[in-house]
Parts: C-alpha cells; structure tokens; sequence
C-alpha cells in the first residue's frame, strides 16, 4: 500500500473516510488539515493522509528523527517536528476532515465570537482536542452526544451494522419532555433541588460562565440537572432553542440579559421575589415560600404546551 490514513484517538468519523485514500496529494508527501483555530500557516496532526512511496523515497523518518534531536524542546509535540520538515510541502485537506472542537471553550474566553459559525452542521471528523474531552461530566463543547452515542454501542452492532446504527443519541437513552434554563454566577440557587425532586419530567439546564461550586455540583445525583460551565454563545443558543419556559430563581446579579432575551423569545418566565430579574411586571412572580405554587404554576404551563 503507498497510502497511510493516521488518526488521533479522540476523534469520530460521521462519513466515509475512504476518499481520502485517493484524495490527489498534488506530489507532495502528506495531506492535513490546518490548525484551526491556532493558526492559519500549520496543519493538526491529528489526521494525516500519509503518501508512503514519497516517504521512503526522501527518507523522511530519518529526517524526522534528526529534526527531533535539535528542535524537540522547542516545538509542540510530534506536530511541530511535521510542521518543520513539510513546512509549506504539504496539501490542504477540507475543514470537514478535522473540525477541533476541543477549542469551543477557550475561543470564547479569546473574544473569537466569529469561531461558533465557522463551520456549519456536522463535520465528517470530529476532533475532541484539549483536556475538555466529551467523556468528562462537564459539557465545554459541541457534539458530545455523537461521543457517547458511540461509547454506547456494542462491538456488534458496530461490526453487524444493526439498525441501532441509524439511530441518535437521545433516540438510545430518550430525552425529557420539557426543558427550562437558569444563566447564575452563584451555586446556590433558590430551592432549586425542591423543584429538581417536584418536576422530574422538566430537564434543568444551567449555565454559568465559571465552574460550578460543590452546593451545585452534588445535586447532578438528579438526572433532570444539567450544567454547562463556562458556557460560549453556541451552547447558549443551542439551550434557548430547546427550552420551553425560563426559571428566574438564581440571587444575585442577572446574567447576559437573559430576562429580557427570555421575553424576546416570548416564553414565559417563573421566579420568586427574592430572585426577580424583571423590571416590566411579565414575570410570574411568587413570594419566597410559594415553591409548591410555582410548581403547580410550572405543571398548567406545560399541560398546554403541544408537542
């Protein structure tokens, strides 16, 4: 064979990766990626499409090993060797083939809004680069339910191509009926485990741009609650999108606006006095002793609610 297809361990494949044995490399000895959104100049070494033959005919392991005697303290990794010795001789493969979606987190912290638009719909590899894997319990990035869609499936139904494979994620584990939001800055929320144990049917999706503190984090023995720390704008459109009602209840100082967004969106909004947000009289507003009636507020919502 004079063709090598190399793949990091963290990535998915959602298309057939098999054109990329004839991909034309244009003579050159390897085809990658760019390393987006690092720069512009490298490519990723997370998938290469390697021409065998070129190889062996420039020696390239030899060059490869000497590169890495001189310049291995200075360089990234295996990356950084490859990206000297190709320099410029290397052949730019489609996003498609490596979108790293690891960096979904950080590009939000650099100010780069324009990185959650840059690629539209599902790649055909997805890279989970940085430490912010999908099989971690916090949710940083995009397309972590295609991660444990995979990490759910047998070996045979992998190997057999059982109709299971045509299926998604929340088809395999099922999804919750009815959603709401809470942006905080804080871990302690108002009554929120009171309204986690009353409404079991209503997945709570909660935001914040840090971590989350441990009076937080320990009410995830509830299947309902769902964190997102250090959320970027693409979770926070992909959770607006889904959710049905919106629970103003976290104290403190409002997050993004997000009444007001709330209120754009036309859904309506429960909250108590203490952790009222709203200054226009559209939120249903309960005293702070009042859970069991925002409860049976919460459930005449959702009975009309038509799906």
């Amino acid at each position: 064979e004079n063709r090598v297809l190399y793949l990091d361990c963290d990535m998915i494949f959602t298309q057939d990766l098999s054109p990329l044995f004839e991909v034309d490399l244009g003579g050159l000895g390897i085809g990658a990626v760019v390393d987006r959104p690092t720069t512009t100049d490298g490519f990723n070494a997370g998938l290469m499409v390697i021409d065998t033959d070129w190889w062996r005919q420039h020696k390239v392991t030899d060059s490869l090993f000497d590169l890495t005697k001189e310049h291995h303290q200075n360089v990234y990794g295996d990356q950084g060797i490859l990206n000297l010795y190709f320099k410029d001789a290397w052949y730019q493969l489609p996003w498609t083939y490596n979108l790293q979606v690891g960096s979904d987190k950080d590009q939000y912290g650099y100010g780069d809004l324009e990185w959650y638009d840059a690629f539209k719909g599902v790649p055909a590899v997805i890279h989970y680069t940085s430490h912010n894997k999908p099989w971690t319990s916090k949710r940083f990035n995009r397309f972590r339910d295609i991660w444990w869609f995979y990490y759910a499936l047998s070996w045979e139904e992998i190997l057999l191509r059982k109709p299971s494979l045509k299926i998604s994620f929340s088809d395999m584990v099922g999804d919750f009926p009815y959603h709401t939001a809470i942006y905080t800055n804080t871990a302690d929320i108002f009554e929120l485990e009171h309204l986690l144990q009353a409404l079991p049917d209503v997945a709570f999706h909660v935001l914040a741009h840090s971590h989350f503190g441990f009076n937080l984090v320990k009410l995830e023995q509830y299947p309902n609650l769902i964190l997102y720390p250090s959320f970027d704008p693409l979770t926070s459109r992909k959770v607006l999108e889904k959710i049905d009602f919106y629970m103003d209840i976290n104290p403190f100082d409002e997050v993004d606006h997000i009444t007001e967004t709330i209120h754009q969106l036309g859904l309506p909004i429960f909250s108590f006095e203490g952790t009222n947000h709203d200054q226009t009289g559209k939120n249903q507003v309960f005293k702070n002793d009042q859970v069991d009636q925002m409860v049976e507020a919460v459930r005449e919502y959702i009975d009309t609610i038509e799906r």
